[in-house]
């Protein structure tokens, strides 16, 4: 892959007495917070080692600008549909800031070299700058590289060594700068959106947990209905308390104040035997989704919204009893394995089939045209 070095902004420190306050609008205001001197910009070109450190577990990983022909050759992979409302609104915030605010998360095949400079020049230097996130117990500390000789060392690493890559996070972003790219194209302005601002995390230094889905359903459906058509293509079992799924090919379902748990009956998992990989998402997007609630499209039917795992079992609850037309489906969560196998193959994952940790940050780091 081909990668090159940049002069990220970041924001003064001085200015932020509360992480979570000061972020929360970045994305739509960026440029009256740079106009206000609240961001200040590194004098050298370099790569940043990036740390996301959770409570209980620390991630490292490396910011730089890739080169957006890799994207477009597929060297830079996806593994899911994107959303066309999402698309639109990424790339208004695009020309409106003139800037890339959030760096798509890339994940590849571990290089341990790679990893092993990584951990030694966080464990051998003190930080630029971290930033503290209060409510989620998060600290996000960036080491720039601005030395020559480690840098043309680290392109040359990435050139040969990572041969391709996976977007873990940042589907709309990579798509939306494809499209200004392509709109500006031989024009000398299409050269501003030719690099993606990306943060590069070793498959061994990320997670994949469960992204599950709340339909507003039963306007035209009953409930009754819906169990029947439900128990046609997947054994039900009334549990007592909330619960996820614990293997591959097993829903967790809350209707009504209930929770049941639901698996699969063999023939429908027959029907689906010819794939490399069976999954869930396509398994609900298909017999559930689309047979049972006649959603024949879930990029763009807003009865379909998708709740991350990481916020809990009661969250999740409280969403779905917001109303009576709701059921809330819980998933078991995509493999690292399946997904790459996914993309390998050049196939896509329905919208939001993944969620990955770590997560970044709106503003934290930010590449500006």
């Amino acid at each position: 892959m081909q990668i090159r070095p940049f002069k990220a902004v970041y924001p003064d420190p001085d200015y932020i007495t509360s992480s979570d306050s000061f972020f929360k609008g970045i994305k739509e205001n960026y440029p009256e917070y740079r106009r206000s001197g609240l961001y200040q910009g590194f004098a050298e070109l370099g790569y940043y080692v990036y740390r996301i450190k959770y409570s209980d577990h620390a991630f490292v990983g490396m910011i730089a600008i890739a080169d957006l022909r890799d994207y477009l050759v597929g060297k830079i992979k996806k593994h899911e549909n994107t959303l066309a409302d999402k698309e639109q609104i990424h790339l208004n915030l695009l020309l409106k800031n003139k800037a890339i605010v959030k760096p798509v998360l890339l994940t590849h095949k571990p290089i341990p070299h790679l990893t092993n400079l990584l951990h030694d020049w966080v464990n051998q230097h003190e930080p630029e700058f971290t930033v503290h996130f209060e409510a989620e117990h998060q600290d996000h500390s960036f080491w720039p590289i601005t030395d020559k000789g480690l840098i043309d060392r680290l392109t040359q690493i990435f050139a040969e060594d990572v041969r391709e890559s996976y977007i873990a996070d940042g589907h709309h972003r990579s798509s939306s700068l494809n499209l200004l790219y392509e709109r500006f194209n031989g024009r000398e302005k299409s050269g501003s959106f030719s690099g993606l601002m990306c943060a590069f995390f070793s498959s061994d230094e990320v997670e994949i947990l469960d992204f599950n889905r709340i339909i507003d359903v039963f306007v035209e459906l009953s409930p009754t209905v819906f169990m029947a058509r439900l128990s046609q293509v997947m054994h039900i079992e009334i549990v007592d308390q909330p619960v996820k799924p614990s293997r591959s090919h097993e829903m967790s379902m809350y209707l009504h104040r209930e929770w049941y748990l639901l698996r699969w009956k063999q023939e429908v998992l027959d029907l689906y035997a010819q794939r490399s990989v069976i999954l869930d998402t396509h398994l609900f997007n298909d017999e559930i989704l689309t047979k049972i609630l006649q959603v024949n499209d879930v990029r763009t039917d807003d009865r379909v919204n998708y709740f991350p795992g990481v916020y809990g079992l009661e969250a999740f609850r409280h969403q779905v009893n917001q109303s009576e037309a709701r059921v809330g489906i819980c998933l078991y969560p995509i493999s690292l394995d399946d997904m790459m196998t996914i993309s390998d193959e050049g196939s896509v994952l329905p919208p939001k089939s993944t969620w990955f940790q770590p997560r970044m940050k709106n503003g934290i780091i930010v590449h500006e045209f």
